[in-house]
Order: structure tokens, then C-alpha cells, then sequence
């Protein structure tokens, strides 16, 4: 009687950790993505800032550059009350700075928004922690549990040893799948900013030790706007996915790939030089061809890429080669542009 009551409790225990655990797993995915949110709109403040500080006095394209910032700016920041007031003032000041105006209101603005964004960076990312913590203690829980059970061995005949087995093994599945979660785009397979900015930044510490050359390739999905409206946002996943697998057989397996965001994606190449580097841009258009003659109909894949070398002696960090990546791509979207306006001309 004993055993059979000691049994009930813990099994009632461990169900009950287990689904804390679960929950606390959906609670923490919430707070990441709100997370990588925050990180999204401060990488945007920093392409537009980036571009003011660099460019001098800005007119013809850089003000485009800039108006395309503003427009990231604003649709990222579309539930965020505090920056959408900040948004039209923004606008007025970087019309006064392409009329010729001085840039420092547009700066003070972007600099304020910054600032905002960064406070809503660190409570994110202390609710991040304490979701974290209240799931390792839910698994805590689940463990327990199963310990308990083990301890009605004496009088569950034989029974606490399996039990005590099966309750491990959900445990390491349970702590398996939160670390996949943090590291993981659910999307694309692929890492996402976070595991990104882990591997790929230990893979940069390697490459210098060692005095070799990594290079940044920095991809964008052309057409995705164009994709979602016209047929969906299923075909639109669907693109994503594919162009990410497409990348993925283009690079070495050593190569890091992840996905920014949105349709960016971007791989970190290890001991390449410019001919590798060309080959592997060959190879992607290669598979977009292949993959458009193969699968006919509305859907049509096609990218913009960008790519930055650092050799051994440059102290970039990997945000500076992100960004260079990122400006070397959009270059190449301009350049495509034109070049289609001409042929239709």
C-alpha cells in the first residue's frame, strides 16, 4: 500500500514538472524571438547611422539607402508605440539632411531610438534569462520526480529502474531541444542570429590564431515581397526554405550558415581566398537555375549576394564584416536593377 501510494505521488510529480517544462520551453521561444526583434531593429538604427557617419553629405543614393533604413525602421517597430512617435520626425529630418541640412538631428533621433531599443534589449533579455531558469528548474522538477520514482523500487517490484530510465531520457530530450531552440531557425534548419553569432564568432578567433582568411557572404531572396503578395505566404516560406537549402549544398559542410531574419542569410567561409569565394557565388547561381528549370510555374528563386574578405591581419569584428557583406549585397541589388531597366528599356 505503501509503494502504491509513493508511486501515484511521483508519477504525479513528474507530469507535473514535465509540463512545466513544456510550457516553460514555449514561454522561452517567445521571449527569444522577442529578442531577436529587438537585435532586428538595432541593426537597422546601425545600417542608417552607419551610413550617415561615413558618407558626408548625403544626396542621390545614399539618400535612398538611407529612406530604405527609415522604412525597415518603421515596419519593425509597427507595435512599438515610443518609436512609431519618433518615426515621422525621423522622416522630416532625413529629408532635411538630403536637401543639405546638417545631420546631427537625424543623428540625435537615431541615437535616441537606439537608446530605446537597447533598454528594451536588456529587460528582454532578463526575461529571456528568468524563462531559462524556470524551465531548468521545471526539468528540475521532472527529474526529481523520476528519482522518486526510482525510490519506490523497494516496493513497486522491479518497476522505479525503467521508469527511472524513461524519466532521463525525456530529461536530456527536454534540455536537447532548449539548447536547439536558442541556436536553431525553426524555418530553415539552419542556425539562427544567435547560434550564428556563437559559431561563427569562434570560427573568426580560430582563423586568426591560425593566420588564415575567412570571408562574410551576406544573401537576400530577390522577389519576396512580390512572392507573398502574389501567391502567399506559404510560397513564401517555401522560398525561404528552398533558397536556404540551395545555399546550404553550395558551401563546404564546414562553412557556418544561418539565417538572419526575414529572407537574409548569411555563411561564414573559412580559409578562402577570392577564387573560392567566386566559386561558391558560381555555384549558388548554378543551383537557382537548376532549381527554376526543374520546378516550372509561379514560383521563381533568384538572390542578391554580397561577400567581404578579411585576411589575418584585419581586426574587424564579425559585426563590421557583417555589415560590409550586407552593403557589398545591396550594391549588387542596385546593379541588377539597373541593368533590368535597361534591357526593358
Amino acid at each position: 500500500m505503501v509503494g502504491q501510494t509513493s508511486l501515484w505521488l511521483s508519477a504525479a510529480l513528474l507530469a507535473a514538472g514535465l509540463a512545466a517544462a513544456a510550457l516553460g520551453l514555449s514561454a522561452y521561444d517567445d521571449a527569444y524571438d522577442r529578442l531577436a526583434h529587438t537585435s532586428d531593429v538595432r541593426m537597422a538604427i546601425g545600417r542608417a547611422t552607419g551610413r550617415l557617419s561615413t558618407a558626408g553629405q548625403i544626396s542621390g543614393s545614399a539618400c535612398d539607402d538611407l529612406a530604405r533604413d527609415v522604412d525597415v525602421f518603421d515596419r519593425l517597430t509597427v507595435d512599438n508605440p515610443l518609436q512609431q512617435v519618433r518615426v515621422p520626425m525621423i522622416e522630416v529630418e532625413r529629408d532635411s539632411a538630403c536637401a543639405g541640412a546638417p545631420e546631427d538631428p537625424l543623428i540625435a533621433l537615431f541615437s535616441e531610438a537606439d537608446a530605446t531599443e537597447r533598454e528594451l534589449l536588456i529587460e528582454r533579455r532578463d526575461r529571456l534569462l528568468k524563462m531559462r531558469a524556470w524551465t531548468l528548474a521545471a526539468l528540475a522538477i521532472s527529474l526529481a520526480g523520476a528519482l522518486a520514482i526510482g525510490a519506490t523500487a523497494l516496493y513497486a517490484r522491479g518497476r522505479a529502474l525503467e521508469q527511472t530510465r524513461a524519466s532521463e531520457q525525456r530529461y536530456r530530450e527536454l534540455s536537447a531541444k532548449l539548447e536547439e531552440i536558442s541556436i536553431t531557425d525553426e524555418l530553415t534548419g539552419l542556425h539562427n542570429r544567435r547560434g550564428f553569432n556563437l559559431i561563427a564568432g569562434q570560427a573568426l578567433l580560430l582563423a586568426r590564431r591560425q593566420d588564415k582568411r575567412v570571408a562574410v557572404l551576406f544573401a537576400d531572396l530577390d522577389g519576396l515581397k512580390a512572392i507573398n503578395d502574389g501567391i502567399g505566404h506559404d510560397e513564401g516560406d517555401r522560398a525561404i526554405r528552398e533558397f536556404a537549402g540551395l545555399l546550404r549544398t553550395a558551401l563546404r559542410a564546414t562553412d557556418v550558415v544561418a539565417r538572419l531574419g526575414g529572407d537574409e542569410l548569411v555563411a561564414l567561409l573559412y580559409d578562402v581566398g577570392p577564387e573560392e569565394i567566386a566559386m561558391v557565388e558560381q555555384r549558388l547561381r548554378d543551383r537557382l537555375a537548376e532549381w527554376n528549370a526543374v520546378h516550372p510555374g509561379e514560383l521563381r528563386l533568384a538572390a542578391s549576394v554580397g561577400t567581404e574578405l578579411l585576411g589575418p591581419s584585419d581586426a574587424r569584428s564579425l559585426d563590421d564584416l557583417l555589415q560590409a557583406a550586407d552593403e557589398a549585397m545591396y550594391v549588387h541589388k542596385r546593379a541588377a536593377r539597373a541593368a533590368r531597366a535597361a534591357r526593358a528599356s
